[in-house]
């Protein structure tokens, strides 16, 4: 199988032309941030890349790892000339994934729903909304709305905020024992 590589994106480097952005290989991807909205950050500003092979009519380029010639393109004006491969593109991390590096288990996030939820529960949530809503000066929502978002309550959207704004489970537990060790030394 081909070997897997990680890229940093946004680097800025003075001496290359438009802004002087671009991409740098990594073993190791950085720390997750909180840059959020940058388009290269993707909770972390690294991508997985799996190789694509394109042929340019302008450029007449390809990418080959063979000692073989590419592949033949019948297109007209209109079709963009390219021949991808199954390896080496970038992609999304899953919500799973996800999950997984932060060190929680697999199902971490599953049977969050409440299908029927009691008065007390839907009480409870319908507060907890108009306070969130309150805070952001926008409408609350209704308990209709409250009740449908309980049957289904996750997202992928939401679960990689939760991911990449959270604490790994392994770090968090680090800390704390250590913290519990150098208390139990100092009363000891």
């Amino acid at each position: 199988p081909e070997e897997r590589r990680v890229f940093g994106l946004n680097s800025i480097h003075q001496s290359r032309s438009g802004g002087g952005h671009y991409g740098y290989e990594a073993e190791v991807s950085k720390t997750l941030d909180l840059k959020g909205g940058e388009p290269t950050c993707n909770q972390g500003g690294m991508v997985i890349l799996e190789p694509v092979y394109a042929a340019s009519k302008a450029d007449y380029f390809t990418r080959t790892t063979k000692d073989q010639a590419g592949a033949l393109l019948a297109t007209d004006y209109t079709d963009p000339p390219m021949v991808a491969s199954s390896s080496l593109r970038p992609r999304r991390l899953t919500p799973v994934e996800c999950t997984r590096l932060q060190g929680f288990p697999d199902d971490w996030c599953d049977q969050l729903a409440i299908t029927d939820p009691t008065d007390a529960q839907l009480d409870y949530w319908v507060d907890v909304w108009a306070e969130w809503n309150r805070l952001r000066g926008v409408r609350p929502r209704s308990r209709k709305q409250v009740a449908s978002w309980l049957a289904d309550p996750t997202s992928d959207s939401a679960q990689y905020k939760l991911w990449g704004n959270g604490i790994a489970l392994p770090v968090a537990r680090h800390v704390l024992e250590r913290l519990k060790n150098f208390a139990r030394a100092r009363t000891g």
